[in-house]
């Protein structure tokens, strides 16, 4: 009895382990900066492939994907996502070699839930972007992530614009990480 107790018990927690857990923001923001610092080329998986992109434009209300126009600007975001890694390299290599990436970490991840409207856009400002549950919006939202990190002489803020949710995951649509040193 005492054993079928113990192999019930280890199913459940196996079970429980093998659940797909939603993606957060937090998540996502942290695997961006993390790749500064392990292999920028591993940013392509960050990014929308085709058939997401497709998802997400019919989210949007796009129902005719034989039309020259939606193809070439499906083409035309896949084949950028080369240039943003190419840049995002730059990044690091020239613009931010100050930068110690290496022995950089994470302070603090801000972020702002967008929900795009015709005219004006509705936001939902950090930090009360922090208290809405993602599984609760009925609504085709995007984000906008602000990861705050330092490497203990120089402190920086990497933006991440237009990032989309697709799939219980989220994904860069069109633009590469952004950064700036912040004020002492």
């Amino acid at each position: 009895m005492f054993k079928q107790k113990i192999i019930v018990l280890i199913l459940c927690l196996i079970g429980i382990s093998c659940q797909k857990k939603n993606q957060t923001i937090e998540e996502f923001g942290k695997s961006v900066f993390q790749t500064y610092k392990t292999d920028i080329t591993e940013q392509k998986e960050f990014y929308l492939n085709k058939s997401e992109l497709k998802k997400v434009l019919k989210k949007y209300g796009q129902t005719d994907f034989n039309n020259d126009r939606i193809k070439e600007y499906i083409d035309f975001t896949i084949e950028k996502q080369e240039e943003h890694i190419d840049l995002a390299k730059y990044d690091v290599e020239i613009a931010f070699n100050e930068f110690k990436w290496n022995s950089s970490k994470i302070d603090s991840i801000t972020y702002d839930i967008i929900f795009p409207k015709p005219g004006k856009d509705s936001i939902i400002s950090w930090p009360n972007s922090k208290t809405i549950e993602l599984n609760d919006l009925k609504e085709n939202f995007v984000t906008k992530i602000y990861v705050f990190g330092n490497d203990n002489d120089k402190n920086i803020r990497m933006e991440l614009h237009s990032v989309v949710y697709v799939n219980e995951e989220f994904k860069l649509h069109e633009n590469r990480p952004k950064f700036e040193y912040m004020n002492e």
